[in-house]
Formats: structure tokens, sequence, C-alpha cells
């Protein structure tokens, strides 16, 4: 099959550059930088902000430039809290950007239905329905957001759909991707008596360990393997967060974790195939098919991170490891 088609129509910040000059600075420039993203998405309304020293869930949005951000508190829990919160209306949920941890390039990137509240300066506190970007199981969700190496600026990249229900995030570093974040709805398969509600799930590569063109990696979702994803499902009588796993076409009956995914160009038309991609879950009652993603795919298993297709200046579509995406034709840096 040729490149895919998307489903939606996409609109791109790309190769916004964070000169470096400390770790915190280069977080506080790409959390701003995925404000800015957020709210220019169809529906995004401000529902409260913290600088630090100054906090309220009063609609105003106090986040006017990197440089007016606090800096990171210790835990979720600390007083002094720099934060974020933004209702994307038709995504269905709020969506918490924070830095609640002491190491400088740990945030926090999730979703709630329910939204949040707050009584004081601290991070506001973990909605039961809170879908983070991060493992669920480990602080909170927190993610590790472009690497604590103290050299190099940072790129980063935010693409939102028209629609206002889909959002991708990205960070590079010295030639490689170092983040691919993804919030947002899937073509459902829940059907009763279980609903997915909402419709969105999130997931996130860490740069930990290197951005990978493994496509096993996805497909276990293991931390070790760089790969968190989580998303929310209740039954009708009780709701709980569900650990997600990767799905595609493969071949061979090894594990997830050692499947053979391999793709060569169909023989007539050298075409490459771009397959789709789900998710999954093993979690508890809920075991089975979430959905589908929307405009997101595998790339090829030699794929460089940044590499697009077609081969020419049109670059309808960019690989950053394991995936493919509806991209807006620049030409993408990162370095």
């Amino acid at each position: 099959m040729p490149a895919p088609v998307a489903a939606k129509t996409w609109t791109w910040i790309t190769n916004q550059r964070s000169v470096y000059s400390s770790v915190l600075q280069s977080t506080k420039d790409i959390l701003y930088g995925f404000k800015t993203g957020l709210m220019s998405m169809s529906g995004a309304t401000v529902v409260g902000s913290s600088i630090g020293a100054t906090s309220s869930m009063d609609a105003v949005d106090r986040w006017t430039s990197a440089s007016v951000l606090g800096s990171n508190v210790a835990s979720r829990a600390t007083a002094g809290a720099t934060w974020f919160v933004a209702d994307l209306a038709n995504m269905g949920v709020e969506v918490i950007l924070a830095m609640p941890s002491s190491s400088t390039h740990i945030v926090l990137i999730a979703c709630s239905a329910t939204g949040y509240s707050v009584s004081s300066t601290a991070t506001p506190s973990k909605p039961a329905d809170e879908v983070p970007l991060g493992l669920a199981s480990a602080n909170d969700g927190v993610i590790n957001l472009h690497s604590s190496v103290a050299t190099y600026d940072r790129i980063w990249n935010f693409g939102y759909t028209s629609d206002g229900a889909q959002c991708i995030m990205l960070v590079a570093r010295a030639n490689a991707g170092l983040l691919f974040g993804c919030l947002g709805k899937v073509i459902s398969a829940v059907v009763s008596p279980a609903t997915f509600s909402p419709e969105v799930v999130g997931f996130c590569t860490a740069p930990a360990v290197a951005l990978t063109n493994s496509m096993a990696s996805f497909l276990s979702m293991a931390n070790n393997n760089g790969y968190n994803g989580n998303a929310y499902v209740n039954n009708g009588a009780t709701s709980s967060a569900v650990v997600l796993m990767g799905g595609t076409e493969a071949y061979g009956g090894d594990a997830s974790s050692t499947a053979r995914i391999t793709w060569t160009p169909e023989l007539q038309g050298g075409d490459w195939l771009f397959p789709e991609l789900s998710v999954w879950t093993e979690t508890g009652t809920h075991r089975g098919k979430v959905g589908n993603l929307i405009d997101v795919w595998g790339a090829q298993p030699n794929a460089k991170d940044g590499n697009c297709y077609p081969d020419d200046d049109s670059r309808e579509f960019q690989s950053y490891g394991a995936f493919a995406f509806p991209w807006n034709g620049d030409i993408p840096v990162l370095l």
C-alpha cells in the first residue's frame, strides 16, 4: 500500500528551538510551547494556572512566557508549584502540564474527564480518572521530557487536529528524537457493558532509553522499552485505569516483546507499508482491544527520526521512532 491518507486535518508548530542554558530552562521552554499548542486547539479554554507564588483555578493564563514560569518542586503535594490546566472541550478532557519532581527534566502531562481542582499552590491533586502520558504507577505518571543531559539545544514540535480532538508532541536533541507523546481520541472498539469514556488515550516514549525504531517496544509498552500507555474504562458500575499495550499486524507466534514485524516494499509498485496501530489492555475484566489510533501508523524499521514521505518536497508524513504521522511539509530539524 502507498503512504496512508490522514483522516484529519493537522496544523503544526514546527522546529521550535530552546537554546540551551540549563536543563530547567529547556523544560520551561518546552512546556510553555506545549501550552501554546494546547491553547491553539479548537475548543480550548484556560481552567487555571500557577507560576509558583501565584495560582488559582480562575480561568487566568499566568503562563505569559517561558521566563515567568516558576521552578520545579519536590512532589505533587509540594506548595509553590508551576502548573497549567486547559479544558479541551472537543477532546472531552482537561489537560494538565506541571513540574512536580525534584528533577528539572521530569514533568507531568495528563488529562482527566472529571477535571482538576486545587485548594493551595500545590499541583492539583490526581483525579481518579487521570490518564497520564507516563506510567500511572510511577510517581503519578510523570515523564522524562527531554533528558537531563546538560548540553545541546532542544527542538520541540506540537501538532493538533482541526477538530481539537488529537495532539502530538515531539522533542529532539543532538540529532535524535527524544519524546513522542500522543494524546487524543481513538476509534473505540470497546462495547457494552464496558464504556470507554472519554475515548481518549495517552502514551509516550521515554528518553531514558534511546527512541527506537523497534515496533516490539510499542507492542509491549513496558517502561524499560521506553513506551508508556494509559487509558480509563468504566464498565457501568465501577471504573478503573487500564494499562495499554500496542498492537499491529505481525507474523510468527512469539511473545509481543519479540514479535516479528517485517516490512518490505510490495513487489509491483514498490510502495512501503504503513501498518495501522491499535491499543489493547489486559487489565482485569477489561481485557481486549480498546481501539485504533487515529493518524498514527507504524514507521519503517530502517527509518530514521525525521525521515519524511513521500520522498519529495511535499513531506506529507514524518517518522519518529516507531511511528509515522501527518506532517506539514517543513524540513524537520533535530539538532
